[in-house]
């Protein structure tokens, strides 16, 4: 077999009398060992290299673990606000009803057509003390008139306003403000002393008003057209008018700056 670098079959260039295989065999190791060399250098080459930082999970893989830790605290934190909130709606009703329960009795002595003065005031203040939810039940008994149960109501709602004047200040100006004829004027006549009393600071534009409607000449034209804005019972009158204006002026004065 001929020798591709000598050219010469069988025997080693260098005469020296070594089996071609045998010097193949050398060459290849040599190139081995050079090629070794090479990787072990582009191996070092390589670890100078910073490698790349190692990735975390993807930002999904992270939602996805977390999708059910969050939505366990939302529903828990909803829970939390919609059972407090249930719970206080029932506590206010129950509070109600018992207010109504507790409260009933002392109407019936205000509304009583027989009742003396004293015990209508004495239950008005009674009822002063249950606050906030006894306005209306004495706005009721203020806006049905009469001339002792108007003075009694009128006392327990001054009770409550200087406690608690937000809750008796909206009230009264809606009486003030009203025109259709649902209120007597005696009614209108305890909200003027009632916002006086109480300071209903934010009553004075309606109080201005109020009081630039009563004003100027009272002819029967113009004290008819007042009339239609009161109850009937008891009937304006020029007596009553004249009542009005003079609230008004203390009212007005009670509540300026």
């Amino acid at each position: 077999m001929a020798d591709p670098d000598s050219g010469t079959p069988g025997v080693d260039p260098s005469g020296g009398g070594v089996p071609a295989v045998e010097a193949r065999l050398a060459r290849l190791e040599t190139r081995l060992l050079a090629l070794r060399v090479r990787l072990a250098r582009g191996a070092r080459a390589d670890s100078d290299v910073p490698p790349p930082p190692a990735s975390s999970a993807p930002t999904w893989k992270w939602f996805e673990a977390l999708g059910p830790i969050v939505n366990g605290v939302v529903l828990a934190v909803v829970g939390y606000f919609l059972t407090g909130a249930v719970e206080a709606g029932f506590k206010r009703q129950e509070l109600q009803l018992s207010n109504a329960v507790e409260m009933r009795d002392l109407l019936k002595t205000l509304q009583g057509q027989t009742v003396p003065y004293e015990e209508m005031e004495a239950s008005a203040l009674t009822l002063a003390a249950f606050g906030a939810p006894a306005v209306a039940p004495l706005m009721s008994a203020l806006a049905s008139g009469g001339e002792l149960r108007g003075p009694a109501a009128e006392t327990g709602l001054r009770a409550i306003g200087l406690a608690e004047p937000e809750a008796v200040c909206a009230p009264l100006e809606r009486v003030l403000r009203n025109r259709s004829g649902r209120y007597p004027w005696l009614a209108h006549l305890s909200a003027l002393r009632l916002v006086a009393d109480v300071e209903c600071r934010e009553a004075r534009p309606i109080v201005a008003t109020y009081q630039r409607r009563l004003a100027g000449p009272l002819d029967e034209a113009r004290l008819g057209e007042l009339q239609r804005t009161y109850a009937p019972d008891p009937a304006l009158d020029r007596s009553a008018v004249e009542f009005l204006r003079e609230q008004l002026d203390r009212t007005r004065e009670a509540l300026s700056p």
